[in-house]
């Protein structure tokens, strides 16, 4: 059976979003539907994982970017609120009837869950805003390592937030411990975005010539800044439009970005 219902239009999803509690900003959500119609449009496969939902304000967009014949949308969280969580899917239809699981699991084990066993590299976005501990975001990346597809994207929350330093630090001893694993391709709004290395080459050519683009249409003036040589850093930054600019370049060359 195909899904023949579009996506909604991002301000009905954004609507959902900001009547949902929580902590997760219009803005990511703009960058988040970008990238999941990205996804869609390369025809990409695979299911939803979040890690630590609180009440449902970001797993909506995962459920309305489901594909209800095919995609599963799993929310993991030591102690789910699950009326919450089912009222904010009610707020879009197409979430409501995404194939959604409620997971009441510490992330610490979640590969041992049985929704989760033999799903191996069989999620296209998974999302990471859990216990915010270095240890816990360790374990959580590991475990997005077995599960991530090989084009999909894993985006960590409260990335470089003064609050939790650990997650930085976390963030970035993982990447030097197991620099096969995944590559860093986008800072935004808070949240790190990594995927497999063979799938950076996409996200990276999409977020230089359509994001700054697509992120205008959904109401937000942004400036796309790589402020170093690719060899020292392959990571696009998007920030609240700086001096009118669409980019902004290294020190040295302000109005170039490098690209490989």
């Amino acid at each position: 059976m195909s899904d023949s219902r579009e996506i909604p239009a991002f301000e009905e999803l954004a609507s959902a979003v900001e009547a949902t509690e929580g902590w997760f900003p219009r803005e990511s959500a703009a960058v988040w539907d970008c990238l999941l119609r990205q996804q869609r449009a390369a025809r990409l496969p695979g299911n939803l994982l979040e890690i630590g939902v609180w009440h449902g304000r970001s797993a909506i967009m995962l459920a309305a970017h489901a594909r209800p014949d095919q995609d599963r949308v799993v929310l993991a969280d030591h102690y789910p609120r699950r009326p919450e969580i089912d009222a904010a899917l009610r707020r879009v239809s197409r979430a409501e009837a995404a194939k959604v699981s409620i997971l009441q699991a510490d992330s610490q084990t979640l590969l041992h869950h049985p929704n989760l066993q033999k799903a191996a590299r069989a999620y296209r976005w998974i999302h990471i805003d859990g216990e915010h501990t270095a240890t816990a975001l360790m374990t959580d990346l590991a475990t997005a390592n077995v599960l991530l597809a090989n084009y999909g994207i894993v985006a960590i929350d409260d990335i470089f937030n003064a609050w939790y330093p650990q997650l930085s630090d976390a963030l970035f001893r993982y990447l030097t411990a197991h620099p096969d694993h995944f590559t860093l391709f986008m800072l935004a709004y808070g949240k790190a975005y990594l995927t497999r290395h063979r799938g950076g080459t996409a996200y990276r050519r999409y977020i230089r010539d359509r994001l700054p683009e697509d992120m205008l249409d959904r109401g937000f003036a942004t400036t796309l800044v790589k402020t170093t040589d690719t060899s020292e850093m392959n990571c696009y930054s998007v920030v609240e439009q700086f001096d009118g600019r669409r980019i902004r370049g290294p020190d040295w060359d302000p109005d170039r970005i490098e690209v490989t």
